[in-house]
């Protein structure tokens, strides 16, 4: 019961974090969303915060995953805890933590669906990469350039950032 304990303090804990990460991206998400839209204003500028807000979208999407993972397994912890304390009476020491722990753990299962809701949102309306790649449009060494987006070409665009504000 006490690794549950730990377990569900530790997943709340992160729980917050990535709640102030999803803010940020929301942020970012109604900044870069409407220049999105009008591939007039694609710029080198545009494709740093499209990378910036991809990055953060992917961190936040694989955090969630793991704290789905942890949720998992706090309940099959829980499911042995209930199946060791089955001669337990109603309202004992043991049943009322139990019935804590499995309360805590459906907020838990509660704000990481919440979180994934708002993450599903924000990749409707900018199409981050993962696994997809975006196409953007942007201004290149004086060329317009179809860019492919994906985290993989990290390097290339920070390349060509920096030789475009050489020229």
């Amino acid at each position: 019961m006490e690794r549950v304990y730990h377990d569900i303090a530790f997943g709340t804990e992160k729980l917050l974090n990535l709640d102030m990460l999803v803010m940020e991206i929301a942020r970012q998400a109604s900044d870069i969303e409407p220049l999105m839209r009008d591939p007039h204003s694609i710029s080198a500028e545009l494709v740093d915060k499209a990378f910036e807000f991809d990055v953060l979208h992917s961190i936040v999407d694989s955090e969630v995953s793991e704290l789905e993972k942890l949720a998992v397994s706090i309940q099959t912890d829980i499911g042995d805890a209930e199946t060791k304390a089955l001669g337990e009476e109603p309202g004992s020491r043991v049943s009322d933590k139990l019935c804590t722990r499995k309360e805590s753990l459906k907020q838990m299962q509660d704000q990481i669906s919440d979180i994934r809701t708002q993450l599903a949102t924000f990749e409707k309306a900018i199409q981050p990469s993962h696994g997809k790649q975006s196409m953007l449009k942007t201004f290149v060494l004086g060329t317009t350039t179809n860019l492919t987006l994906n985290v993989d070409q990290a390097h290339f665009l920070t390349t060509a950032k920096k030789n475009s504000y050489r020229k």
